[in-house]
């Protein structure tokens, strides 16, 4: 059994023991601790989802399938909405490291957010709204002004 096949083994065996827990039982207070640990969980999974659609568009797979883009096969594949692809996708080339065509890694575009996506701190929706408005920065706002206003917006 591979690494791979291990850990989404134990990821379904953890998601089974979740859906079978009695949420009935236990204080306010540990069903609202529940709930924030599933949302930090939920937004860590958003960071695998990343690295695997960057992982996706790297290996040029939708060419290879007859897909346009990476966005067309993960609708097809993964039966999603249109949008929710495209979102992907851009949370993809936004937060993902990235490899040269020498093999080199190259840090995400931004990769603060990133960091923060995988920590759990923030979700992917929430980083893309960061990204937009790092995006539309006058051409004139220099690299290690857009790092600040990137820490900043984490704040």
């Amino acid at each position: 059994m591979t690494d791979r096949d291990m850990a989404l083994s134990l990821f379904r065996t953890a998601v089974d023991a979740l859906t079978s827990l009695d949420l009935h039982s236990g204080t306010d207070g540990q069903l609202l601790d529940t709930w924030r640990k599933l949302e930090i969980g939920r937004r860590r999974l958003e960071a695998v989802d990343i690295a695997v659609f960057a992982e996706v568009e790297q290996r040029h797979l939708a060419f290879e399938r007859g897909a346009v883009s990476t966005a067309v096969l993960a609708r097809q594949v993964l039966r999603i909405a249109p949008g929710e692809a495209k979102a992907r996708a851009t949370a993809a080339a936004d937060l993902a490291p990235r490899r040269t065509l020498l093999g080199e890694t190259v840090p995400a575009r931004f990769p603060q957010l990133a960091a923060a996506v995988a920590a759990g701190l923030i979700s992917a929706k929430h980083a893309a709204i960061i990204t937009v408005t790092l995006d539309r920065l006058p051409d004139e706002v220099d690299a290690q002004a857009c790092t600040e206003l990137e820490r900043r917006l984490l704040d």
